[in-house]
């Protein structure tokens, strides 16, 4: 087989680990060489989970000291600064995290449209965003 990429998707508590954790078990028992990513890992190739996006303008209301900071862990884009999240603290982090890729919207009101758990913190139905 030639290289392929596999990307599962879903809504939140639908098996989307356990499904992607199979296909891979699956593909190396027949024989084939597999790299799995499970959302989150810190070396998923193609996941943003804990970086944030600064565009080329909000990059510049950033001081010389924070930008140098900022730039050891960005990835440079034609729009702006992909910035990893892991090495950034205090008060610059209280800064940037308001760009933060995925989670723009404050945990208090996020969690609410998102996910309706019960009270053990299982899943049990996603809703959309109102």
């Amino acid at each position: 087989m030639k290289n392929r990429l596999f990307i599962v998707e879903g809504v939140p508590c639908i098996g989307k680990t356990s499904t992607a954790e199979y296909i891979s078990k699956l593909l190396n028992e027949n024989g084939h060489k597999t790299l799995y990513f499970p959302e989150g890992a810190e070396n998923h190739p193609a996941d943003y989970e804990f970086d944030a996006f600064i565009g080329n303008d909000d990059f510049k209301k950033f001081s010389e000291d924070e930008q140098a900071v900022l730039l050891k862990s960005a990835e440079i884009k034609k729009n702006g600064y992909v910035i990893s999240l892991a090495i950034i603290t205090g008060e610059l982090f209280d800064k940037v995290i308001k760009y933060k890729i995925y989670d723009m919207l404050e945990w208090d009101k996020e969690y609410l449209n998102v996910l309706k758990q019960d009270r053990k913190g299982n899943c049990i139905y996603w809703t959309s965003y109102q």
